[in-house]
């Protein structure tokens, strides 16, 4: 289940831990990841989350009782390769463990980017709107936001959770467009962005959380967004109404 108590730097912790030592069993992790006090351990429920958080965003899995990786991922590209699987419990690419996991990125989508709206501050009275068999407790809702902030899609603040992209995930995610330099700017946002984060509003349009990022990478001349003329796909006008990207400038 995703919506566990974690904070997020323990699951790049933890996952490069058993990257680098497993197979392990959760004694192995009790001893590096928990205090000791009085001969005993030191409560494993933070931990234990984070196992069930990697292990539904199909990082890691467990074979009998130990603990095993799935995927080989470098730092670098850590919190991008989890992003993508978490999309993909969200558009349903990915079997989900609990009916809440495709709920993860489901509030980031519903709430923020198909209203265009880039800061709510109740957000667990929102989120329970959302389906009315479902339930999302404080708990839950904050551990959300952290985590949230932890993979480089909001910040949170004045009681609330302001969702802009990190432009270096943004930049991350644009380096992984392998097969093109340049091209379509609607074939790059359907073709490959969608497959990482949810983008689009209702108006079919670009969200002010992405388009704000692309626009700071244009200004630092990390990427090119142009208009080309007669050029048979869709213009945005959340981006001056341009067509085409480009790496680079």
């Amino acid at each position: 289940m995703l919506f566990k108590t974690i904070y997020g730097p323990e699951v790049k912790s933890i996952y490069f831990w058993i990257l680098k030592y497993g197979p392990v069993e959760n004694q192995d992790l009790y001893r590096i990841f928990l205090t000791v006090k009085n001969n005993e351990f030191s409560s494993p429920a933070n931990l234990l989350d984070a196992l069930s958080f990697l292990k539904t965003a199909g990082l890691i899995q467990k074979k009998d009782k130990y603990w095993l990786p799935l995927i080989n991922l470098d730092e670098e590209y850590f919190l991008i390769i989890l992003i993508k699987h978490i999309r993909e419990l969200h558009l349903g690419k990915r079997k989900a463990e609990h009916a809440l996991d495709p709920y993860f990125f489901g509030i980031l989508n519903d709430l923020f980017i198909i209203q265009d709206i880039v800061f709510r501050s109740n957000i667990y009275n929102d989120a329970n709107c959302l389906d009315p068999h479902l339930n999302f407790s404080k708990e839950k809702i904050n551990a959300w936001k952290r985590v949230i902030e932890f993979l480089g899609l909001g910040k949170k603040g004045f009681k609330g959770i302001h969702i802009v992209y990190d432009p270096n995930m943004i930049l991350k995610i644009i380096n992984l467009w392998l097969d093109q330099h340049e091209g379509p700017l609607q074939d790059f946002l359907h073709n490959h962005l969608n497959d990482y984060i949810p983008w689009e509003n209702k108006n079919k349009e670009i969200s002010k959380s992405l388009s704000l990022s692309l626009k700071y990478l244009e200004s630092k001349k990390l990427i090119k967004l142009e208009r080309k003329q007669d050029l048979p796909k869709k213009s945005y006008q959340g981006l001056n109404n341009t067509n085409w990207i480009r790496k680079g400038w």
